[in-house]
């Protein structure tokens, strides 16, 4: 199974999708496509370099920002890997791995606004790497979600409502990626989502809480480049 037909697939109703040695070959294809990722954004990186004339300090930075999170991307995805068989541990270990290629696409994408102005080709390039990353950020949420997706609804057929503590845990750690002062709004409102599917299987709670946790990046940007009250904010 590629990491491009899993991206692809919808979790929703699947059981048993994935077996332990299936898991680790996507998790090692995983490392393999984070580390193409890598060589991509580093050919970027040192040709911007190369080009003083065209470039300015922050474009460079910023290229080679993008080159450091990536690869300590493919470091998570590594760690993801090795506890691939262990649910908890491997939605622990997902969790900051998707918190890092969703930082890495920002980042790209950030590259591709400045690049914008005055390499327009590499501004394509940067904007192809932030896609590469939301790819394989896909990747990761199915793999977690459908390698511990139960054979059969076991907390459904029981009747009892219960919320999962690593569900609660990702929903915690999207909350804590917005600034302080929203933090409080959306962590609410994310819990009172999922505390809507208390009577839903684990599996659906944990896809439920992965999706919040890949929307928290860009709902971050969008409060800092909304403005407040005071007129503060970009």
């Amino acid at each position: 199974m590629s990491t491009d037909s899993l991206a692809g697939t919808d979790d929703s109703g699947v059981a048993g999708v994935l077996d332990q040695s299936q898991a680790h070959e996507l998790a090692c294809d995983l490392v393999g496509e984070i580390g193409r990722i890598g060589m991509r954004a580093k050919s970027l990186a040192r040709a911007i370099d190369l080009d003083r004339a065209g470039a300015v300090s922050s474009d460079t930075d910023l290229a080679f920002d993008v080159v450091d999170a990536v690869a300590n991307a493919r470091i998570r995805a590594a760690q993801l890997r090795s506890v691939v068989g262990e649910p908890r541990l491997a939605e622990a270990r997902s969790a900051l791995l998707l918190q890092g290629l969703q930082y890495t696409a920002e980042s790209a994408r950030e590259l591709e606004r400045q690049l914008s102005y005055t390499h327009p080709r590499r501004s394509l390039a940067a904007g192809s790497i932030a896609e590469s990353c939301d790819r394989a950020g896909a990747v990761v949420h199915r793999l977690v979600v459908l390698r511990n997706q139960p054979a059969g609804s076991a907390a459904a057929v029981s009747g009892q409502k219960r919320v999962s503590p690593s569900a609660q845990w990702l929903v915690g750690s999207a909350a804590r990626l917005l600034p302080a002062t929203d933090r409080p709004r959306y962590g609410e409102e994310w819990r009172g989502e999922l505390w809507d599917l208390a009577g839903e299987p684990r599996h659906r709670q944990l896809a439920h809480a992965l999706r919040v946790l890949l929307q928290a990046w860009p709902t971050r940007r969008a409060i800092l480049c909304t403005p407040g009250e005071d007129g503060d904010r970009w």
